[in-house]
């Protein structure tokens, strides 16, 4: 609902999005169209996922994921730090790398880290957490990062 009331997309076409139950204890992710997920998680984490899924739905939105991260990033000048690394009690794959730039502003911990996020294949953790944040507290985020802020309020009008 929370997607429906204000994400544009206008005449593009719609994703089929389509949940699957994992087994309790497992890490949600994305696929395709398929939203991976256990029953023990939260309404924003079902939004995080989905959002992943728009940011691969629509090359245009991914784009603008990229060039808004890649933007943050070099204005901030800090590298990419290996998550398993900073945070060794979370499930961090080796492969995975972070970048808090300004997002702590917004975000604590592992999470600032985890928004600077970036995937081989293009996807990023900009769209995801900023939904996810923005599903729990538009008013706070709005006020500690009006950029990501408008940026995300853009993407989700189909004002890229």
């Amino acid at each position: 609902e929370f997607i429906q009331r204000v994400f544009r997309l206008g005449s593009k076409p719609q994703a089929d999005v389509v949940p699957y139950m994992l087994p309790a204890g497992e890490r949600a992710f994305a696929k395709q169209s398929v939203v991976y997920i256990t029953e023990h998680h939260e309404t924003d984490t079902f939004v995080h996922e989905l959002a992943h899924i728009i940011e691969s739905t629509y090359p245009e939105i991914q784009k603008a994921t990229n060039e808004f991260v890649e933007m943050r990033l070099a204005r901030s000048g800090k590298a990419s730090q290996k998550l398993a690394d900073l945070f060794p009690a979370h499930r961090y794959r080796d492969d995975e790398y972070g970048n808090d730039d300004d997002f702590g502003a917004v975000f604590d911990g592992t999470a600032a880290f985890y928004v600077g996020k970036r995937y081989w294949w293009g996807s990023t953790e900009i769209l995801s957490m900023g939904l996810e944040y923005l599903y729990t507290d538009a008013p706070r985020m709005a006020a500690a990062d009006p950029e990501f802020f408008n940026f995300l309020v853009s993407v989700l009008r189909g004002v890229l």
